[in-house]
């Protein structure tokens, strides 16, 4: 697979499998079935691990010659993007939360995916050194 097409099934990846597990704990009336922060917690969690394992995935399958630091940033920038465009194409406009509150409650915790694939980047390139 091309490396542009593997970026970018993978950022889908990033947003899709846990939207994907979050779906058993929404009833027919689309409330929350679990408690609050139990939900938070398991999305975090789940999010942050699906997140690790593809930035290793995408990592291990890049040359030996890459730049793994750049390749961090642009993975984490990459990945950020396309979880923030596919949220708000699904929370803010299909489910009406505003941008403000989609922020605040979500789309920062985004964030995670940038600083994870600079330090594995980085990693990468200390391994590299070696």
């Amino acid at each position: 697979m091309n490396q542009h097409l593997r970026l970018l099934t993978f950022g889908i990846l990033t947003w899709l499998l846990p939207f994907l597990i979050s779906l058993p704990f929404y009833g027919s009336d689309g409330g929350l079935t679990i408690d609050i922060f139990a939900f938070k917690s398991l999305m975090i969690v789940s999010g942050a691990a699906i997140g690790t394992l593809l930035i290793f995935l995408y990592l291990r399958s890049l040359p030996e010659e890459t730049n793994w630091i750049t390749a961090g940033i642009t993975i984490g920038i990459s990945w950020l993007l396309i979880n923030w465009i596919l949220d708000v194409i699904v929370l803010v406009t299909l489910f009406g939360t505003t941008p403000t509150d989609w922020f605040i409650q979500i789309g920062s915790r985004y964030l995670l995916l940038p600083m994870m694939a600079v330090l594995a980047g980085a990693s990468a390139h200390l391994g590299s050194m070696r």
